[in-house]
């Protein structure tokens, strides 16, 4: 029924001392194969596999497992208990004199 086509992970030829050589196995499904079989691609996508949906053997769509964003921190919390000095922005001249060699 599906398709099996590997797809070389595009970051593993930059630096071989950072990145894996890994190779993820996608599969490929054609836009009419994913019309009839959507309940079992969303299985296997809820299960942690990513399909590529594709249109005359081109990739149009990407279905990957969801991911909730993570609670953003809320700003402030600390008002009145971080002093800052008037002068933080002042330059030093010893670490002037570091740059310049003087």
């Amino acid at each position: 029924m599906f398709i099996s086509q590997s797809v070389v992970n595009p970051l593993s030829s930059l630096d071989e001392s950072t990145w894996s050589d890994q190779t993820y196995i996608m599969k490929v499904i054609n836009v009419q194969q994913a019309k009839t079989h959507l309940s079992r691609l969303i299985d296997s996508v809820a299960a942690g596999e990513c399909i590529l949906l594709a249109k005359h053997g081109k990739p149009l769509a990407k279905l990957s497992p969801y991911c909730p964003e993570k609670e953003t921190r809320p700003l402030g919390g600390l008002e009145g208990q971080i002093r800052i000095s008037d002068d933080f922005d002042e330059e030093d001249p010893r670490i002037k004199a570091l740059f310049e060699g003087v």
